[in-house]
């Protein structure tokens, strides 16, 4: 970590609590309006006798990607320590997080793949996990367009053994300079120009990981690209 402030978790809880808060408040009505939008257009298309497999899958698609967004500020929130898991199984939460994404990596042609060695239970903070692996799935797709990778590929790889979960989602983007590696978790540390990012989403996830799972994280560049290990 840089000499950045260090945040207790008290603290840290009630600054993110103060900041989401107040961009949820402005997320919600154009959620809201967007389903609405998607609910009239679904109700002309029938009043019109349209049927179009395509169309049909965007508004479906849609509609998932704004259930996912109107409930992600709530699943961030850093919460207390003795708040209510659950457990889930793995294949579970990597399918539903490759379905959130698989439109937008299908737009820009790049491969996904999920590698589970067994299916196994964890207890947890589910859509805190979620969150983490959407965020780097859509990191490494962000790499992945700016260079213009071809063939694109993205792969999560899900291991267990007695003591550990270890979940590597990696790409074949290049890989990450020596410089930028060792500060890519830093407090406002970002490669991206600042209208695209703040380099905010890792150091959160960086926080998530180690006070709401009692985890690890780490990144290293492997063959032609990078692997997040969590």
């Amino acid at each position: 970590m840089t000499d950045d402030k260090y945040y207790s978790n008290e603290e840290f809880q009630a600054e993110m609590n103060t900041i989401f808060n107040d961009v949820a408040h402005q997320w919600r009505q154009p959620l809201s309006r967007i389903n609405a939008n998607v609910f009239a257009i679904d109700r002309l298309l029938k009043n019109l006798q349209i049927k179009d497999a395509s169309i049909e899958d965007k508004l479906l698609e849609i509609e998932a990607l704004t259930k996912y967004m109107s409930t992600t500020l709530d699943d961030f929130k850093p919460k207390i320590k003795d708040e209510h898991q659950e457990p889930f199984y793995i294949e579970d939460i990597l399918t539903e997080a490759k379905e959130l994404t698989l439109g937008v990596l299908r737009e820009f042609g790049i491969d996904f793949s999920i590698n589970i060695e067994k299916n196994f239970l964890l207890d947890g903070y589910r859509g805190k996990l979620l969150q983490i692996l959407t965020v780097l799935i859509y990191n490494a797709k962000d790499i992945l367009q700016e260079r213009n990778t071809f063939p694109a590929k993205i792969t999560i790889v899900a291991t267990q053994n007695e003591k550990i979960c270890l979940l590597r989602v990696c790409d074949n983007g290049g890989g990450i300079s020596k410089k930028n590696i060792e500060k890519i978790f830093d407090p406002n540390f970002t490669t991206k120009h600042t209208s695209e990012g703040s380099g905010f989403g890792l150091n959160i996830l960086k926080q998530i990981i180690e006070n709401d799972f009692n985890g690890e994280d780490g990144v290293q560049n492997i063959n032609q690209g990078t692997c997040f290990e969590i």
